[in-house]
């Protein structure tokens, strides 16, 4: 067994080499490699990095419990993992082939990044040996494949990312390799020489590097959030000890180099204090030195003085004693699994079962928890009983720094989906369980939405602008089919209610929410709408939230979604385009088809660029299809009850071909009934039928209402006019007779 980790240093589970190299191979987590590997491709560094540190990654050369550290190691595994990097695509094919036929591979797959090969080999050695033993087998492939092979594969706690190679090569067969380290203590003693002086120094180096790394282990922990402060705190010990900047350089590289650019600058600003260079180099010296004289120098000590050790102490010993806050990190981290969430902007805990908190224990797997006073100063409770000092402002500044590693839920969810199988369009199935007066174009509309969710969460440049709404009487099931889009590890990022665009609430759950479901949406006024198109187009909330002390910049990440049981809802014309407005006659909304599944194939879409915005042509459609939900203002329905615009026969008859009218009647009229009117003689008329008050307001209505019933428009003498026909006392009521049969 070995272990799987998630965001660097918390284990997951454990697992057979076999059935990592299986789902490596099956791609159980080829979305994300996917997307890795095509930003890596377009350059896009940091959007590279980020998809890179979500993936899950495993310690193929042992087993750990409780974090990823020598001293939690349980089982050695018995294989070595080797890393070749930076291989073009012809280098990295023929360095496959190569490997694969010693006979001492046991497997060998493409890294994440596409550019690097992976290299398994199962070794007889102890884990006291694994160095050696890597050595003698970087050696022999480095020989083999002539490629440079990284150093890291040193390290027993050293990380692999999952990756995904259906091309991966596994030879149950391969011959364990068997190194020489073990035959050396069988061998005839020899007289110990003074080593060479440049081996001396590179020996030293080696001892030197060594001891500097567990002393910054000590000071800084190398997680997410931390790994800048880590390596530079590193890089400034080597400085003191004079260690030259080039073999600094070579061994962080080799065992932290996460980042080659941003380590080799992270290194070279250590190095910069170059009055510090050197500084300790003589530590070994000056110990030696010490102890040959402890003894003359003791005579003129008090005893006092010489029972505390105070001017005896190894000065590198004082350095390396662990500081109250080491003590109280190691008292938290061997008791609780932290995390920041970067979403909710809580803090979480997850309890270990050693930790004694509330009297419960249990297995290792335990939920996660939102921080809060009772668990703060339980904790502090249990910090003093066991003799750390510390106080509750200490405990909280700990706690919300880079001690805690940040965590994305969508960023978690997502990227541990399933693969989508790239054939079942699970996501028309899903839009199948809702029966439309407009199927086509309600499956059309959905996908792109869905997609675009997605994306809302994963990608702080992409915004969801428009909104699913569901039209239909009560009791079909709406806002239950709603609900059900979000998957259930998600549930606290759905909201369903009523919303207050104008409230500061709002701007939080915007960032905060995966969906928004909108009730009684038809009750918002025609303010609240305009509002409500304002934040769904909004894309960054910037505020201060409740006890914080700085202004934030948070990302939209909300889509929207509502219901209405009226059939015309909405009160503005303008912006209608942000509604995906639905007639429902149907809904399954007990369906059983698995979300989870229906998100992977979003992610997919998504990642492989699939178009989830609309284009003039579908906003068209979209808009014509929203008339029908449209409220009338006053002002519009009259004109429509009393005019309507001229026919194209009409046009022809009383309008010639240059757009002048002709024949006249001596009123104004055109023929029997038509008019040639601009908006105020049109408004004239109807405060006569109506009796309304005429307004700017009121002719700029009826301005709209002409333009979008394509009222015929014409200029007469410089003057917009339009071509309308009148209706009749008779006509009207009519017409309002017929309506009502």
């Amino acid at each position: 067994m070995i272990t799987i980790f998630k965001n660097f240093n918390e284990v997951i589970e454990h697992k057979t080499i076999p059935e990592i190299l299986h789902e490596i191979k099956t791609g159980k987590y080829r979305p994300g490699i996917t997307y890795l590997r095509k930003s890596l491709a377009e350059n896009k560094l940091e959007a590279y990095e980020k998809a890179k540190k979500s993936l899950p990654a495993f310690t193929p050369s042992g087993k750990f419990v409780g974090g990823r550290k020598m001293e939690f190691l349980e089982a050695y595994s018995n294989f070595i993992i080797l890393d070749i990097d930076k291989l073009s695509q012809t280098d990295l094919q023929n360095a496959k082939h190569k490997a694969n036929q010693s006979e001492y591979t046991y497997s060998s797959f493409i890294s994440p990044s596409g550019n690097g090969l992976k290299i398994l080999v199962k070794v007889n050695t102890t884990k006291e040996d694994h160095k050696e033993t890597f050595l003698a087998i970087q050696k022999h492939y480095e020989n083999l494949l002539n490629h440079e092979i990284d150093k890291s594969g040193k390290d027993i706690t050293r990380l692999c990312f999952y990756s995904f190679d259906d091309n991966l090569y596994q030879n149950e067969a391969a011959i364990v390799f068997a190194s020489e380290t073990k035959q050396s203590s069988h061998t005839e003693p020899v007289e110990v020489t003074q080593l060479p002086t440049a081996t001396a120094t590179a020996t030293n180096s080696e001892a030197v590097y060594n001891h500097c790394v567990r002393f910054t282990e000590k000071k800084v922990q190398y997680a997410t959030g931390s790994r800048n402060v880590f390596v530079h705190q590193l890089a400034c010990n080597l400085n003191r000890k004079g260690i030259s900047l080039n073999e600094a350089l070579s061994f962080i590289l080799t065992d932290f180099g996460y980042d080659e650019k941003e380590v080799t600058q992270t290194v070279h600003s250590a190095y910069g204090n170059i009055h510090e260079f050197g500084k300790d180099e003589n530590f070994e010296k000056n110990r030696n030195t010490k102890n040959n004289t402890k003894k003359s120098d003791n005579q003129n000590l008090s005893p006092r003085a010489e029972s505390r050790g105070d001017f005896y102490e190894d000065e590198e010993e004082e350095k390396t004693r662990i500081t109250p806050i080491d003590k109280l990190e190691n008292f938290l981290t061997s008791r609780y699994n932290f995390r920041h969430n970067i979403v909710s902007g809580k803090l979480e805990y997850q309890q270990l079962s050693s930790s004694s908190l509330s009297g419960r224990s249990g297995g290792a797997k335990k939920k996660w928890h939102v921080m809060n006073d009772f668990i703060e100063n339980s904790m502090l409770r249990e910090c003093l009983k066991g003799r750390i000092k510390t106080n509750l402002s200490s405990l909280r500044n700990l706690l919300y720094s880079d001690f805690c590693e940040l965590y994305n839920p969508f960023e978690d969810y997502f990227y541990n989906l399933p693969s989508y199988d790239e054939k079942t369009d699970y996501i028309l199935e899903l839009a199948n369980t809702i029966t439309t007066t407009k199927q086509e174009l309600w499956q059309q509309c959905f996908k792109k939405w869905i997609v675009a969710m997605v994306g809302c969460v994963l990608d702080d440049k992409v915004i969801n602008h428009t909104v699913i709404v569901f039209s239909g009487k009560q009791g079909l099931g709406k806002t239950t089919w709603v609900e059900k889009l979000v998957p259930r590890k998600l549930k606290e990022y759905l909201f369903s209610g009523t919303i207050n665009p104008n409230n500061k609430d709002t701007l939080v759950q915007l960032s905060e929410c995966m969906l928004i479901n909108l009730d009684e949406l038809e009750n918002l006024n025609r303010s609240e709408i305009g509002s409500l198109k304002e934040i769904i187009t909004k894309t960054q909330i910037r505020m201060r939230k409740a006890y914080g002390h700085n202004n934030e910049t948070m990302p939209r990440r909300a889509s929207f979604a509502g219901s209405v049981n009226t059939a015309q809802f909405l009160n503005d014309s303008t912006g209608s385009r942000r509604f995906l407005c639905f007639e429902v006659e149907n809904i399954q909304y007990q369906h059983e088809i698995n979300i989870d599944n229906v998100l992977s194939q979003a992610l997919y879409l998504f990642k492989t660029g699939f178009r989830h915005w609309f284009d003039q042509e579908e906003i068209k459609n979209i808009t014509e299809n929203n008339e029908q939900y449209q409220l009338r203002s006053p002002e519009e329905e009259l004109l429509l009850t009393w005019f309507s615009p001229v026919t194209k026969n009409e046009r022809n008859e009383y309008i010639d071909n240059e757009g002048n009218v002709v024949a006249l009647h001596p009123s104004g009229g055109v023929g029997g009934g038509l008019h040639y009117l601009n908006a105020s003689q049109i408004a004239a008329k109807l405060a006569e039928r109506a009796k309304i008050t005429i307004t700017d307001g009121t002719i700029n209505k009826i301005g709209k209402a002409l333009k979008k019933h394509n009222f015929t428009r014409l200029m007469r003498k410089g003057s917009p006019v339009y071509a309308v026909k009148e209706f009749t006392y008779e006509e009207v009521d009519q017409t309002n007779r017929q309506s009502e049969i």
